[in-house]
């Protein structure tokens, strides 16, 4: 009897345990806006423990649901990939590389996250590709995958562009400039027919400097630009640290001229209105249309 009784008590404290399987989708909601929630606290530098230990609580392995446990085998694998980031901003010596064995570790993590959450696939591939890169260049084969469904990697280039000026002259000339440029792109796929975007980004992109070269298209006169901070979000692109050089034919003088306007991939359209430092010049060329066509040189990272 004793040991029927202890059979009984030993069912009912495993039937009592959480039933973490048997989570619904809001008690499932709420346990990843947990984890979330304890990283962000430690990525703004509090206790990185709490973190861990929230994680520790649910293990991938007790839950039945794929998206949920994709996503809690995501958030392990974020975690070592922050911890790996952590330690080399942390290094002082100047030698720190990469610990190939935790990279494979964190590898092997966004690929069970990816094959366990179908739903969820090409974010964990994003993040593995995103965080890989910095480490080993050129050696992701997610990447073709990638560009497959609709992502463009960012370029790190030299630039030549094309430029042409309509003020109360047409200008002719180029630029060359060295920065980056991250495409917007939309990660897409057709599951059951339907179309499905999965990870969207916005268009940024930032030069360092640009200088150019513009000649007079309806008689004497040229020109030249230097520039710097010359950043788009989005289709909005802005020049604001431009100074210019423009001469007349006989007489020429410094200037100021602030561009704005839009940017479609390689393609942009500013209005840029110059300042003329010599006040005698200041009717020359006030207000400024400039077309211009870019293509990448000597690209960096694809």
């Amino acid at each position: 009897m004793k040991k029927i009784k202890l059979l009984f008590s030993c069912l009912y404290f495993l039937f009592s345990l959480p039933a973490f399987s048997q989570l619904d989708s809001l008690e499932q909601s709420n346990i990843v806006n947990q984890i979330e929630n304890t990283r962000i606290k430690w990525y703004r530098g509090e206790d990185l423990q709490k973190y861990k230990d929230t994680l520790d609580l649910y293990d991938p392995a007790d839950f039945s649901v794929d998206v949920f446990r994709g996503k809690l085998i995501g958030y392990r694998a974020l975690l070592l990939s922050q911890m790996h980031d952590s330690i080399a901003a942390n290094d002082t010596t100047g030698d720190f590389d990469y610990d190939e064995v935790l990279l494979k570790k964190i590898d092997s993590l966004y690929k069970l996250a990816a094959a366990t959450c179908h739903k969820c696939r090409f974010s964990y591939m994003l993040a593995n590709y995103e965080y890989r890169k910095e480490y080993l260049e050129n050696l992701i084969p997610e990447l073709d995958t990638l560009k497959k469904y609709g992502y463009h990697p960012k370029r790190v280039a030299f630039w030549l562009k094309g430029d042409f000026f309509i003020g109360k002259n047409q200008w002719g000339g180029a630029e060359i400039s060295f920065g980056e440029f991250d495409p917007a792109y939309r990660i897409k796929s057709k599951e059951k027919g339907k179309k499905i975007v999965h990870e969207t980004s916005m268009q940024y992109s930032y030069n360092l400097f640009n200088t150019g070269f513009r000649k007079n298209l309806n008689g004497k006169g040229w020109g030249m630009n230097l520039s710097t901070t010359d950043f788009s979000i989005f289709f909005a692109h802005m020049r604001l640290a431009n100074f210019t050089y423009l001469n007349n034919g006989s007489k020429g003088t410094f200037g100021y001229c602030p561009e704005i306007g839009i940017q479609f991939w390689y393609f942009f359209i500013h209005y840029g209105y110059n300042i003329a430092f010599k006040k005698s010049m200041r009717g020359f060329e006030t207000h400024l249309l400039n077309f211009k066509l870019e293509i990448p040189i000597g690209r960096f990272n694809d």
